[in-house]
C-alpha cells in the first residue's frame, strides 16, 4: 500500500482539471453557436466570426473533444485512478495538436493556449510529485 503521506492530492487534481475544462466549454460554446448560425450570442460576433473563419478544422474540434475527455479524466480520478494518466496525456496531445495549427496566426492574440498549459504543467508536476494515483 501506498505511502499516504505521498499520495496526490486528489481534491487539487479535481480542481485542476476542472480549471483546465473552462477554456475549451468557452470556446466550444462560441464555436457551436457560430455553427448553428447564431455568431449574434458570441462574446464579440464580428470578431468571433473572422477568428473562427481562420481557424483550421482540427481546431474546431479539438476543444470539444477536450471537453470529453477532461470529463472522463474527472471520472477516472475518482473511480478508476490508473486510467486518469492516460486521460491526461490525451488533453495534453489535443491541446497541443489543436493550438499549434492557430499559434502563428496574428489575429489569435488570447493567451488561453498559455493558461492551459500552465494548468497542464501544474497537474503533470503534481502527478509526478506523487507519483503513481493509488487504486480506490
Amino acid at each position: 500500500m501506498a505511502d499516504p503521506a505521498r499520495q496526490p492530492p486528489v481534491w487539487i487534481l479535481t480542481g485542476m482539471v476542472c480549471a483546465l475544462l473552462v477554456i475549451p466549454l468557452f470556446f466550444s460554446i462560441q464555436i457551436l453557436l457560430i455553427e448553428i448560425g447564431r455568431p449574434d450570442l458570441t462574446l464579440n460576433a464580428d470578431r468571433s466570426v473572422r477568428l473562427y473563419e481562420l481557424t483550421p478544422n482540427w481546431s474546431r474540434i479539438a476543444p470539444i473533444l477536450r471537453i470529453g475527455v477532461l470529463l472522463a479524466g474527472l471520472v477516472f480520478l475518482w473511480r478508476k485512478p490508473d486510467w486518469f494518466l492516460p486521460a491526461f496525456i490525451l488533453d495534453v496531445m489535443l491541446h497541443v495538436s489543436g493550438w499549434i495549427l492557430i499559434i502563428g496566426n496574428p489575429e489569435f492574440t488570447l493567451p488561453t493556449g498559455y493558461i492551459s498549459f500552465g494548468l497542464q504543467a501544474v497537474a503533470g508536476w503534481l502527478i509526478l510529485q506523487f507519483g503513481p494515483l493509488p487504486g480506490r
